[in-house]
């Protein structure tokens, strides 16, 4: 693969935008390049992160960890994938634990560096059947739904990788397009052989999402190469929302419009509380997963947490700082999805917190009434940013 330094990453992003955009010169307006070196940023920030040093574990620790982990200590833990619109459970993300005896709980980022790749194509191998075999209890419970499994890149170097998949799909008799691949975009794909693979378990009938699209640009260039049917938006993205709305609003709704343009489903991941699940409802999401929405849960807590989930209680109001920003900031540029909204959300939210006579309210009156008013404007979605950025890391309950 043809390695390109950061510091020109946003040029390659915006000519591969114009190659793949829905009509000829969608992507190359100053607006949509300063997008782009804004998500060249985030992805510098975000390798920075990712080279930081990994937790120490002496060898004997690791020899333990590796010990207990293919000797019974694996559990895979399910974590709800939601569409937003209907509030619908429509798969879970099957996790990697390992239980000690104690009953402790270790995070994967603690053991799965100590693996080597014969290690983690074993660990993925039995990761994969204990994750179709909870799909079958649960149809069993009335509740059929799908499963997301991890897949390591390296795994996809085994020949025979699409007739192990194939193999255990038939012994629990599990239909294939229930059961999505999830290859991190940050693990390259060097050889023929692995693009191979991809071909052979597309053919099979599995979906393939490309998993923190984010952490690197080259993903724009493998979602042309690689037939993904599902892009997750790196969780990472969303950590500063509090901090820099605005800038965050603007890399997601570039990454959603780029998933809609290239026909493919797009989750987004780190959705912790309600402002964080409207804004991207309203940007035009459609699946979401992360805190805000359920937590990684063991797999016999599943069906009694479907059992409780609600449908939204009101899908035409505004109720969050971080909603009625984002709805604004659309708003402002022409995209609002007003159509299934009440007549005048804002409004309508400002006057339920008792901030129907505040300046903001007075400046949503006079935007309304002369949409060209662009000072008035952004003198709205300044204050909605400072309270978004008051409300602190939490938000909206």
């Amino acid at each position: 693969m043809l390695a390109i330094p950061l510091s020109d990453a946003s040029d390659h992003i915006v000519a591969v935008l114009a190659l793949y955009g829905a009509y000829p010169g969608q992507f190359e307006s100053a607006v949509m390049r300063q997008i782009a070196r804004g998500i060249q940023q985030r992805w510098e920030q975000v390798g920075l992160r990712c080279s930081a040093p990994a937790t120490v574990v002496t060898q004997e620790r690791a020899e333990i960890l590796r010990q207990q982990l293919f000797s019974g200590g694996l559990r895979m833990f399910m974590q709800p994938i939601v569409d937003l619109r209907s509030s619908q459970l429509i798969k879970v993300e099957a996790l990697a634990r390992l239980e000690l005896p104690d009953g402790s709980i270790i995070a994967p980022g603690v053991f799965l560096p100590l693996l080597g790749e014969t290690e983690l194509s074993r660990l993925f191998r039995i990761g994969l059947d204990m994750a179709l075999a909870h799909l079958t209890l649960w149809d069993a419970q009335g509740l059929r739904i799908g499963v997301a499994v991890n897949m390591p890149p390296s795994v996809l170097r085994d020949p025979e990788c699409a007739v192990w998949v194939e193999d255990i799909l038939r012994l629990h008799k599990i239909e294939a397009d229930r059961l999505t691949l999830e290859l991190l975009e940050t693990q390259a794909l060097e050889s023929g052989a692995q693009d191979a693979a991809l071909s052979q378990i597309k053919h099979l009938g599995c979906k393939l999402a490309m998993d923190d699209l984010g952490s690197g640009y080259s993903s724009l260039l493998r979602l042309t190469s690689v037939s993904f049917d599902i892009i997750k938006i790196d969780q990472a993205l969303l950590t500063r929302i509090r901090q820099n709305p605005l800038e965050t609003l603007g890399l997601m709704v570039t990454i959603i419009q780029m998933g809609l343009d290239l026909r493919r489903d797009v989750v987004v991941e780190g959705l912790e509380d309600a402002g964080m699940i409207e804004a991207a409802l309203l940007l035009g999401a459609q699946y979401g997963q992360g805190f805000g929405l359920a937590r990684p849960m063991p797999p016999d807590q599943v069906v009694a947490w479907r059992a409780c989930l609600q449908a939204p209680a009101n899908p035409f109001r505004i109720r969050t700082y971080l909603g009625a920003l984002a709805y604004s900031w659309l708003r402002m540029r022409g995209e609002a999805q007003g159509q299934s909204l009440a007549p005048h959300p804002v409004a309508d939210f400002l006057r339920t917190r008792g901030l129907h006579t505040s300046p903001a309210a007075q400046w949503y009156a006079q935007v309304h009434a002369n949409p060209g008013d662009l000072d008035t404007a952004r003198k709205l979605l300044d204050w909605f940013v400072a309270q978004v950025q008051k409300e602190g890391p939490h938000g909206d309950a």
